[in-house]
């Protein structure tokens, strides 16, 4: 997906999906779904249901990892904009941009943490 080689991510996710069954931490059947009509979208597919379902979709992901709500938030929203969902496209963006702004806020908390074991550690050595 990330090379946006769409018809081969479709072919390595429904492998996947037939895999399961997922730890629930970290993936969802739905998870898998989203990506494939996501990609879909991108090679000029017409089935935008998921972004008609995008609020019961983040309740699903709630409980998954920031960076896979952010994925997840990205892709509803990239398939609401091709579906001239202008209102949906509204709120997910601002929910992207909600996510975005956690999750740089715990990063820089944790790197402030980290900061300050350094400068409580002592060096050894010349």
């Amino acid at each position: 997906m990330l090379e946006k080689k769409y018809e081969l991510a479709v072919e390595a996710l429904n492998v996947v999906r037939i895999t399961e069954p997922f730890a629930q931490h970290n993936f969802h059947q739905s998870f898998i779904d989203l990506e494939i009509q996501f990609c879909t979208v991108m090679l000029g597919g017409t089935d935008f249901s998921m972004a008609s379902r995008y609020s019961d979709l983040l309740r699903e992901f709630a409980g998954l990892d920031i960076d896979e709500r952010i994925v997840a938030s990205w892709m509803l929203a990239r398939i609401a904009e091709a579906a001239e969902l202008h209102e949906t496209l509204a709120v997910l963006e601002e929910e992207l941009q909600k996510l975005l702004t956690t999750h740089a806020a715990d990063r820089e908390q944790l790197r402030a943490s980290l900061a300050s074991l350094v400068d409580g550690c002592t060096t050894i050595g010349p």
